[in-house]
């Protein structure tokens, strides 16, 4: 994700699409293993609670990341735009005033992306606390014959 801080306003979307595509795939190799993890270390008759669980903890994290940053991003959108129209001389011709709203809006647009990917990578930080808990966490019991 640090990798979008680097992103201006003439990177290539081929560049921005691997980019993008290097996080995904980085993203989903990571959830499952994290989640066996967390269904591994508690006993085998509350496998099917921890597995529910699971979850409904990322469906809750994904109602709660989706809407905020997407507030974030309109909201600090908005304000960037807003600061830089406020420097739009007033004799400007309606041609020059469109031209420099698309600027604005494209270099703002940029911008916010950037700074939701780096929220993104603090947040993963931090999110590796209780992983770090969990990685010396011992399981309460180890699965059955059956269950490998």
């Amino acid at each position: 994700a640090l990798s979008g801080s680097t992103w201006r306003a003439d990177t290539p979307e081929l560049l921005m699409s691997l980019h993008l595509t290097l996080i995904g795939v980085g993203l989903g190799l990571t959830i499952a293993p994290i989640g066996t993890v967390v269904i591994n270390a508690v006993e085998a008759t509350r496998r099917g609670v921890a597995s529910a669980l699971v979850l409904i903890m990322r469906y809750l994290g994904m109602t709660i990341a989706i809407p905020s940053m997407t507030t974030y991003a309109f909201s600090r959108l908005n304000y960037l735009v807003s600061l830089a129209r406020e420097s739009f001389a007033r004799d400007w011709a309606a041609e020059e005033i469109q031209r420099q709203s698309v600027r604005v809006y494209f270099e703002s647009g940029v911008m916010v992306i950037a700074e939701m990917l780096l929220i993104g990578v603090v947040i993963g930080l931090l999110a590796l606390l209780p992983a770090l808990w969990l990685r010396n966490h011992q399981p309460t019991s180890k699965p059955a014959q059956d269950e490998v």
